[in-house]
């Protein structure tokens, strides 16, 4: 690993909402690894030339550590370790977040978290409802947070995630057990907790159909999934409206890598039963501009004002194919380049870097609770992108500036230099929450004494049948 150094980058078009600068150049400070204010000393300097320069680019939601990852790259439908950390380097970005862990399988997802050069990871851990649902029940806030933190700290993940709103038991027995997803969603309203918050909920069909109250105490993760009617569009704009958060894959066309919370899906190259109320199934599958839910996401895009907290993921599962947010953003970014489905869509609603930097930078940061991320002030750390982009560019010259980035700072040290990538390689870390938990007296807890994601549950099998897919 290269150590960081003192750098200036010089005359760089700056954009970055936090501060609201909109292009000003300027020039940026690095030492010990953090933007500084100005010295007269620098090790290195880069002459950025006008070109403009962003905070490196953050992915809120990108599947490829689950379980089962590695079956799928025999299948080629899922890169390698190696390919993920560099095309991800290559586009600007320094940081994956990975939607899905579980408490049995957090060792082997940071297992393979960790070979992935070039960008930090983190990951969300899923709340089982069967295992903590007894707190919601009992109407137990205080009870279900200590879980929920200590869930956070035995599998060092960075966030909570609901993948089901709901519990349904399959067996008659346990029916008495059972939770809706009205009881769930009104109880986690109400917590207060700001170590657990905002909980992840991931968008699925029919999760808008229910009222969430409070949004500002939640993140939908993958919300494009979600939007599978006019009336969960119209909900998914409330949602935003009252202070809830969001990530939204946008598709190019291609086929893609989906991992869905779905057993009836046919084909799939993988399905995982890790304990939770369906399998989680990994398959491919087309998903054209024109299919209902990808025009819903690109309309609702549409109609972001600044106040929204929407962020836009790289290669998210509800549209978008690895690698795929540089032709994203250059339909976003060059009107004319925009493929006639899209026209219809967007019109000629225009789309700048700022909001580029907005929805890639600083609100992944913020929905994931990576404070010193996603923004250039003094003190964040020194994660910066410059792309050598003309204010007069091109769809294609946009897709290629923002494909292939000019520089890249990753943590105080020259990852990419003039469009090429150095011999150096910067240090990299898997980020976890920071919780104040005490851990004694929770082995008695059903979350560590009997819990449902136990190690025989985690078989690879083929899909079987149908079970509850919906609230």
């Amino acid at each position: 690993m290269a150590d960081s150094e003192k750098i200036l980058i010089k005359e760089a078009r700056v954009y970055d909402p936090s501060q609201d600068l909109r292009g000003d150049v300027r020039d940026l400070y690095v030492s010990g690894g953090r933007i500084c204010e100005p010295f007269d000393d620098p090790q290195t300097t880069i002459q950025a030339e006008g070109r403009p320069l962003l905070a490196g680019g953050i992915d809120p939601h990108c599947h490829f550590a689950a379980h089962g990852h590695l079956l799928t790259r025999m299948f080629q439908e899922s890169p390698a370790p190696d390919e993920i950390g560099s095309t991800y380097a290559r586009m600007g970005y320094v940081h994956v977040h990975h939607p899905f862990t579980t408490l049995m399988t957090a060792g082997l997802v940071h297992h393979t978290l960790r070979r992935i050069p070039y960008v930090d990871t983190s990951t969300s851990v899923c709340i089982d409802l069967r295992d903590m649902g007894q707190s919601i029940r009992a109407n137990q806030p205080a009870d279900f947070c200590r879980l929920a933190r200590a869930l956070l700290r035995l599998s060092g993940a960075a966030a909570l995630c609901l993948p089901f709103p709901y519990l349904r038991h399959q067996q008659r027995h346990y029916i008495q057990k059972n939770l809706s997803a009205k009881k769930v969603l009104s109880f986690l309203s109400l917590l207060e907790d700001p170590e657990i918050l905002p909980i992840h909920v991931w968008g699925m069909p029919g999760l808008l159909d229910n009222e969430i109250s409070h949004p500002a105490r939640f993140h939908i993760a993958g919300l494009g999934m979600a939007l599978d009617s006019d009336p969960a569009l119209e909900q998914a704009k409330r949602f935003l409206a009252d202070g809830g958060s969001a990530d939204l894959g946008l598709s190019t066309g291609s086929e893609q890598l989906v991992a869905a919370p779905d057993n009836t899906v046919q084909g799939a190259s993988l399905s995982l039963d890790l304990g939770l109320q369906t399998p989680l199934s990994l398959h491919t599958r087309p998903m054209p501009l024109d299919h209902p839910l990808i025009k819903a996401g690109w309309s609702l895009l549409r109609e972001v004002p600044p106040s929204f907290k929407l962020a836009l993921g790289a290669s998210g599962p509800a549209g978008g194919q690895f690698g795929g947010m540089p032709q994203v953003a250059a339909w976003l970014l060059a009107p004319s380049a925009r493929p006639g489905q899209l026209r219809g869509i967007l019109g000629g609603v225009p789309f700048d870097l700022y909001e580029w930097a907005r929805q890639t930078r600083l609100v992944p940061a913020r929905s994931i609770g990576l404070d010193d991320l996603g923004h250039l002030r003094a003190g964040a750390r020194a994660n910066l992108a410059v792309y050598d982009l003309e204010p007069d560019r091109t769809g294609e010259e946009t897709e290629t500036a923002l494909r292939d980035c000019w520089c890249l700072v990753k943590d105080g040290v020259v990852v990419r230099e003039k469009g090429e990538f150095t011999d150096r390689r910067p240090p990299i870390a898997t980020r976890s929450r920071e919780v104040d938990v005490e851990l004694s007296g929770l082995s008695q807890t059903d979350l560590l004494q009997n819990p449902t994601l136990r190690v025989e549950h985690l078989d690879a099998r083929p899909l079987q049948g149908e079970g509850p897919t919906g609230p």
